[in-house]
């Protein structure tokens, strides 16, 4: 006798399929002038938190971590193992104390 049991449906199956994507949003002007000011001074070992869209699960994530590089040619922030592409962020805030 087969019944409902919790291995046929397990919760990672179930919250995948009731996921609804979150569309990016898009920034003013002038939010991307001050994002990008930021990124510019950016330096190895600084802390920052950045919100970001991440298109693979079509959500916004927060990350908060030490600075490990900014590639100003690839446009790409990379906070620990993660790079974020600079058109991904939404938000930037840096600890300027100690800087």
């Amino acid at each position: 006798c087969v019944g409902m049991g919790s291995n046929l449906f397990p919760k990672e199956a179930i919250a995948a399929k009731e996921k609804i994507p979150i569309p990016k949003k898009e920034l003013a002007e002038d939010m991307v002038r001050e994002i990008n000011s930021i990124l510019v001074d950016l330096r190895k070992g600084q802390n920052v938190t950045v919100v970001y869209y991440n298109d693979y699960e079509e959500e916004y994530h927060q990350l908060t971590g030490a600075v490990e590089k900014v590639d100003t040619y690839w446009k790409l922030l990379q906070i620990g193992n993660i790079a974020i592409d600079f058109d991904e962020i939404f938000e930037i805030h840096t600890d300027f104390l100690g800087y």
